[in-house]
This record gives C-alpha cells, sequence and structure tokens, in this order.
C-alpha cells in the first residue's frame, strides 16, 4: 500500500497488498483491544477481529477516508464484543453488526453515546438489587407491576414503589435531579 492512499482505499479498491498490510499493522492491536475493552476469552476476541476483517473486506466502508483507523477499529470492535455478550446471554440484539458513518458528527455522537451509555450502566449497577431487577423487568422486558409483582412475589403496590425508589435513585446517581 502505497503512502498517499489511506488503509480504507485499500478495501475499496480491493488492493491485496495494502489489505495485508493494515492487516498485518493493526491485527495484534485490534485482539488486545478486544480483549481489554470486550472481556472476552483470547479465541472470541481473535473471531470478533476476523468478523471485523471479513466485513471490511465483503463490504468496504466509503467516505472514512480523513479518520484514524485504530479510533474506527475499536468502535467496530466495541460493538462486535456488545453483540457477542448479548448474544451470549440469548439476549436480542438491538444495534447493527457494523456502524456506518457518513461524518464526524455521526462517530463523535456514537462516541458520546457509547459514554453515557456506560455511565447509566454504572448508575444501575450501583442501585440496590431488588431496585435493578425491578427496573430491568420493567424496561427492558415491558412487564407491568402486576407482572413483576408475580415473578418476586410481591404486591403490585411493592413494585410500584420499588420503580419509583429505583427512578429516583437513578436519576440522583446520575446527576440529573
Amino acid at each position: 500500500m502505497d503512502d498517499r492512499c489511506s488503509p480504507f482505499e485499500a478495501f475499496l479498491r480491493a488492493d491485496d497488498v495494502g489489505i495485508a498490510s493494515f492487516v498485518a499493522e493493526h491485527h495484534g492491536w485490534a485482539v488486545k483491544y478486544a480483549l481489554r475493552r470486550g472481556r472476552v476469552a483470547s479465541d472470541v476476541a481473535e473471531d470478533i477481529v476476523n468478523s471485523i476483517w471479513v466485513k471490511l473486506i465483503e463490504r468496504p466502508p466509503e467516505g472514512l477516508e480523513g479518520y484514524p483507523p485504530r479510533a474506527l477499529l475499536a468502535l467496530w470492535l466495541r460493538w462486535r464484543c456488545t453483540d457477542w455478550h448479548r448474544k451470549a446471554r440469548s439476549q436480542p440484539i438491538t444495534m447493527g453488526t457494523m456502524p456506518e458513518f457518513a461524518s464526524p458528527e455521526d462517530i463523535s455522537a456514537l462516541a458520546r453515546h457509547g459514554r453515557i451509555l456506560d455511565e447509566v450502566r454504572g448508575a444501575v449497577l450501583r442501585l440496590q438489587t431488588l431496585q435493578r431487577e425491578v427496573l430491568r423487568l420493567a424496561c427492558e422486558e415491558g412487564l407491568n407491576s402486576t407482572q413483576i409483582g408475580s415473578r418476586l412475589s410481591v404486591s403490585p403496590s411493592t413494585v410500584r414503589g420499588i420503580l419509583r425508589r429505583g427512578r429516583i435513585a437513578l436519576r440522583l446517581e446520575l446527576g440529573l435531579s
């Protein structure tokens, strides 16, 4: 790959030498990143990284010439690790498998979204166990207080109280009230 073309141009042009050079340069880093950030086993990290290489070869991204390759790889790796964890927990995947970027604002918005999600996850983990479970059942599974109450063997009014206190605690944890 010559110095004048960006790494993603090599994928767009199907330049085998450029692609091989790009993969050789970033593969080790990508596997380490997936291990560290994705908290997955080494064979899973390798599979995740290889799936990104395959996706880049099959459907090269356009319009990414000005972006740092490792920043984009980090976003894709994080996305794939999140997908892997969701599949491992047998929960439906709500995000796409490969983000599409059109502008720097999209990448900034995705990074900001990721930081917000991390803050919310941390705040939820700091809630009491019962509050966390009631919020999960209400928000993720869409159950009402009667259904949650029957699952947890408590009255619907108790569920509503736990849900209210859990939401208040979550707002306080996030600094929203």
